[in-house]
């Protein structure tokens, strides 16, 4: 079964981490009371938000948090990732939301791309505006912010 983790590190090559800005776990830098659990700006400084789910239980507790949330002036897309088991759970994804399932029986043998099947693309939200050179800055920055602690981790042998 994948994890959390497994789906990050897919999602880092499926997003072009070459071509794009790619994040995860943006919150307090840029968003404040909320969580992104991964965030790519593309060359023209838009923001794309990709949820992560591997659970029904993750995916009502987000749920839940949507009832309550207003949309974000600085996303452009927001899309769901989760396995293929989930697809039972899709009606709870707000329509706006696109959607991509994983294909965990193919994981980790076939390439990235054919594991990911884009069942619904996400509508883009015209209000969204490009994100400002402070806040690229921010995003560049959490996202280096993180090296040293990953770094931290290989040498101790803990990944």
């Amino acid at each position: 079964m994948m994890n959390a983790n497994d789906i990050t590190i897919d999602l880092f090559s499926l997003l072009n981490y070459r071509a794009n800005l790619i994040v995860p776990n943006v919150s307090w830098g840029l968003f404040p009371n909320r969580e992104v659990d991964m965030l790519k700006v593309t060359k023209s400084g838009y923001a794309h938000e990709y949820e992560i789910k591997v659970s029904a239980s993750d995916l009502k507790r987000d749920h839940l948090k949507l009832e309550s949330r207003k949309q974000v002036a600085l996303i452009r897309t927001k899309t769901y990732v989760m396995p293929a088991a989930m697809s039972k759970h899709i009606t709870e994804i707000p329509v706006e939301c696109g959607i991509i399932l994983i294909n965990e029986e193919s994981y980790p043998k076939q390439h990235i791309r054919g594991r990911f099947n884009v069942y619904r693309d996400a509508t883009v939200n015209s209000q969204a505006r490009k994100l400002t050179a402070g806040e690229l800055y921010q995003v560049a920055r959490l996202g280096a912010m993180r090296v040293p602690g990953l770094m931290e981790k290989v040498r101790k042998g803990l990944v």
